[in-house]
């Protein structure tokens, strides 16, 4: 009985060094830009990767959203694996784990300085009149709050990229470094969220 008991196991770390060795192998084709080696390992994972992901989200766009994002970031950073460090798998895991935790904390960042840039628009719009009467005070807090309301009515995704060009004044460049995005895809993002601002908006806020 332990002599098939070590012979199973024996067979089971046959069978998981194979994986791993596929596994290091297909990471490796990626790194050179094999398109189908990419896919295969996509396919491999992707499900896994959206587990790992929904668990820190609690979101299914936002996790389906971001798994796309971590499987591009493969694609992007494949050639930076090392199997001695550790196997593909812990490696894909934990780049998403850490991806993910670090959209909540951004997004934790953003609200943060959504709430303060709202406050600070207010209070300059007010001092801008030092002699602004009550209505005008009460107009431009109605102003803020047709913005801030816009940006809410977004997609995660569009508001995202908003906060990051007009409240966190970063370029077009720094966002597509920071999204592990194109730049094409990011610029397009831009405009349509934009775009879809003005649509919300419309003419509430013309005086």
């Amino acid at each position: 009985m332990n002599t098939l008991l070590k012979k199973s196991e024996v067979l089971e770390d046959v069978v998981d060094s194979t994986d791993q060795s596929r596994e290091a192998c297909l990471i490796a084709e990626v790194a050179n830009g094999n398109r189908q080696a990419f896919k295969e390992l996509c396919d491999m994972y992707h499900g896994l990767i959206f587990t790992v992901v929904h668990r820190v989200l609690n979101d299914t766009e936002d996790s389906k959203d971001m798994t796309q994002e971590i499987l591009w970031q493969i694609w992007k950073k494949a050639n930076t694996f090392e199997l001695s460090k550790g196997k593909p798998r812990t490696w894909l895991v934990t780049m998403a784990r850490n991806r993910a935790i670090d959209r909540v904390r951004a997004n934790k960042r953003r609200a943060r300085l959504r709430d303060v840039a709202t406050q600070e628009a207010l209070v300059a719009e007010q001092m801008g009149e030092s002699s602004a009467s009550p209505e005008k005070v009460l107009e431009a807090s109605e102003r803020c709050e047709i913005v801030r309301s816009a940006i809410l009515n977004l997609t995660p995704k569009q508001r995202e990229v908003i906060e990051l060009a007009y409240f966190a004044e970063l370029t077009q460049v720094q966002i597509a470094d920071q999204l592990n995005e194109p730049l094409g895809t990011v610029k397009a993002r831009i405009r349509r969220s934009v775009k879809r601002l003005h649509d919300i908006v419309g003419d509430k806020l013309v005086t």
